[in-house]
């Protein structure tokens, strides 16, 4: 980039060639992944295929074939399925992304204003959020595998790397530290942490057979947000005369963001705690109602526990 001339030169021709590059290697990948996928089933049918999921497939199939309701009324009907709370954890990604996605298209000429960073300086410390996930990603995972950390365990250590996001943001306006590098480090590592922890704990949000649908709906909001926020800055900045008010702007509507993400990962969590307390309480109905066969007494203990 720099030496074809940088952007006033053939920098950015550089860059396209170089995005271009990477994008073609996309299609013979995914072919891989294909043919590799159809030799694993292959192996599968021949080793453990049973006779009852082959038939559960064929009455699958044939039920879709039969089914004479629109396209448009099946798809809400899907949609309507999916649970309340995989709605919530959806809105924590979304909300989560649109903290420090907008960040990556402001951030560099934010620091080379408010620090005076060189564009290539300021350019260098973009590339930390993302190279955190490289190297934090896979520990996180382990760790989550190792502690086996249910949906509500992950639900909180993802409202509080949201918070650490926040605090990221409130330590690069406030011009606390001396170099801009740690705040952007501290914000690297928080949106590193957040991104494992949540997508880790998609399955257990997700019904396993809506599993694709839940997938397009997690692809579509996290855009959806990520794509409504940078534009509300750059509205921002068009109406506002002082880029520093516009940053002061910015930083401070990402933070809120974060904040937002992190309280609703914890109504999440006491959306499972009661739902686990209700689910233990009824058991508890069942035994009283079995032990005493006192149907009044069974009926208010399910009113207190509810």
């Amino acid at each position: 980039y720099d030496k074809a001339g940088g952007g006033g030169g053939g920098g950015t021709g550089a860059v396209f060639i170089v995005v271009a590059i990477v994008g073609f290697t996309i299609g013979p990948l995914a072919t891989l992944v294909c043919v590799m996928f159809k030799q694993s089933r292959k192996k599968q049918k021949d080793s453990d295929y049973s006779k009852q999921q082959q038939q559960q497939q064929h009455e699958i199939i044939h039920a879709v074939q039969e089914r004479k309701s629109p396209l448009k009324s099946m798809i809400l009907q899907s949609i309507k399925s999916m649970p309340r709370l995989f709605w919530l954890y959806s809105f924590v990604g979304m909300t989560m992304y649109a903290s420090v996605v907008p960040f990556w298209f402001y951030g560099s000429a934010y620091l080379q204003r408010s620090r005076g960073l060189s564009l290539k300086s300021a350019d260098a410390l973009m590339v930390l959020p993302e190279g955190a996930i490289i190297i934090l990603s896979t520990p996180v995972g382990i760790l989550v595998d190792c502690f086996k950390l249910g949906f509500a365990a992950q639900q909180r250590a993802l409202g509080v790397a949201s918070i650490c996001i926040a605090l990221s943001y409130v330590l690069l306006l406030s011009g606390v530290l001396q170099s801009a590098m740690w705040g952007v480090i501290s914000l690297g590592c928080s949106y590193a942490v957040a991104n494992q922890l949540l997508w880790s704990a998609f399955p257990h949000a997700c019904p396993e057979e809506l599993g694709s649908l839940g997938a397009g709906i997690m692809a579509c909001l996290i855009n959806v947000g990520a794509t409504l926020v940078p534009a509300l800055i750059g509205a921002i900045r068009a109406l506002v005369e002082l880029p520093e008010t516009a940053d002061i702007f910015m930083l401070l509507l990402l933070a809120s963001l974060a904040l937002v993400a992190a309280v609703v990962s914890h109504v999440s969590v006491s959306r499972i705690i009661r739902a686990e307390r209700i689910s233990s309480g009824y058991e508890e109905v069942n035994e009283v109602a079995a032990f005493t066969n006192n149907e009044e007494e069974a009926e208010i203990l399910t009113r207190n526990i509810i």
